[in-house]
């Protein structure tokens, strides 16, 4: 009776490590998959932009309206005209482009206005296959969603060993 008894709590105790293991694995194998789906396409756009320093010319704060009717999910638009030089250009290249940003909050596009005023320069990111196309943010790094790659697939490989190693010792005592 004793030994039955081990027995049942033996065979729990392996199929919960399994089970336990198994969730991790996939957890694991699920975060290096979308570390590597995120990482590709955010080291692509990093590469594709150019630090530059751009001055503001003009700006323009408007509501997003559709028609007559201001949309049921009000919006604010921002553009600002800039001028940038083109880095590495000879002789020097000047681009006149617009930053349009939409803001859902009005106090967050009038902060943003005071933030980037008319006749002054502020460091700004455009893109090199499209030198018109120019941004505020830096692009979103790559090294996060590396970081997502590496630990989702290095946890994926301990846990084939693991597994391994258990299979292993299972089947020598049988």
């Amino acid at each position: 009776m004793v030994s039955r008894f081990f027995s049942c709590v033996s065979s729990t105790v392996w199929f919960l490590t399994i089970a336990i293991l198994t969730i991790t694995g996939l957890t694991a194998i699920v975060i290096g998959l979308v570390g590597l789906g995120l990482y590709i396409p955010t080291s692509m756009n990093y590469y594709e932009y150019t630090k530059s320093t751009c001055s503001v010319i003009s700006h323009k704060y408007e509501d997003c309206q559709h028609g007559n009717t201001i949309s049921l999910d009000t919006c604010f638009s921002v553009m600002w005209s800039v001028e940038y030089i083109l880095q590495n250009s000879i002789p020097d290249r000047y681009i006149f482009s617009t930053i349009t940003e939409i803001y859902i909050d009005s106090t967050a596009a009038l902060e943003e206005l005071r933030n980037y005023p008319v006749y002054t320069n502020h460091t700004c990111y455009y893109r090199t296959t499209d030198t018109a196309n120019v941004q505020w943010q830096e692009p979103l790094s790559r090294i996060p969603y590396l970081i997502m790659l590496v630990v989702g697939f290095s946890l994926t490989g301990v846990y084939c060993i693991v597994i391994g190693i258990i299979v292993l010792c299972r089947r020598r005592k049988q």
